[in-house]
């Protein structure tokens, strides 16, 4: 038997493509807040849209830090919120002990306003929020 794909195939595989990328748009990131420490050494920010109930609807975070790339944090080990008017936002992140994420920490975000807390070190700074057109009604 050889293996070919059958019209009956092909027009599944197309037609799950097509599926796929017709979903991208609802997954898509539709509001952004930034956290930036007042010298703009450090910043978190989260992206709203397309994430579970258990994480609030956050889709992901990215870090900007002294001593690592600019890079995505994994959901194991972190925790989100955000209120439904865009006021406030906050994440908890527990490194598991990887050296190419920062250390555990906590970002508290209220208004344009917001604590980075490392340890017992609490790095203050500003917020800005970019509300897309997904967002919560």
């Amino acid at each position: 038997m050889r293996n070919r794909i059958t019209p009956k195939v092909a027009m599944l595989l197309t037609l799950l493509l097509a599926f796929a990328f017709a979903s991208a748009p609802a997954l898509a990131t539709s509001t952004v807040v930034t956290f930036q420490s007042a010298d703009n050494t450090y910043e978190v920010e989260l992206y709203v849209g397309g994430g579970s109930k258990e994480n609030d609807g956050i889709a992901g975070a990215m870090i900007r830090w002294p001593g690592y790339a600019h890079r995505d944090l994994p959901f194991t080990g972190a925790k989100y919120h955000m209120d439904k008017e865009h006021t406030r936002a906050g994440a908890k992140f527990v490194n598991p002990g990887d050296p190419k994420y920062p250390p555990s920490f906590t970002v508290e975000i209220e208004g344009r306003s917001g604590r980075l807390t490392v340890g017992k070190r609490v790095i203050p700074g500003n917020a800005s929020w970019i509300v897309g057109p997904y967002a919560y009604p």
